[in-house]
């Protein structure tokens, strides 16, 4: 969810390191950019107000128009434990090389 991503955005900057944030997309563009919005707010501690400001695309946030990330369809995690962990690894290996 969009919280608990906000919530790894704020853990990884604690570390105290330089940290460029970079985005994704989502299966839903309002959706992903209502998360990256939380994430850049919880990042720089500043609270977001929740409603959306009007601007060319403000029609794809109904029927709420704010930050708030509905759940919406459940979709199927195809991850496999075995991809996980590589990129567990993979995250360990990178943060290893920068700390040391």
């Amino acid at each position: 969810s969009s919280g608990i991503n906000a919530e790894y955005g704020e853990r990884v900057v604690g570390y105290g390191l330089p940290t460029l944030l970079l985005g994704g997309g989502g299966y839903n563009l309002p959706n992903t950019a209502r998360t990256w919005a939380q994430i850049t707010g919880n990042v720089l501690g500043v609270t977001l107000p929740l409603d959306i400001p009007e601007h060319a695309h403000f029609e794809r946030y109904s029927p709420s128009f704010d930050l708030t990330v509905s759940e919406g369809v459940t979709r199927k995690d195809s991850n496999t434990p075995e991809y996980l962990e590589s990129v567990i690894d993979s995250v360990n290996r990178n943060l290893n090389a920068v700390v040391t």
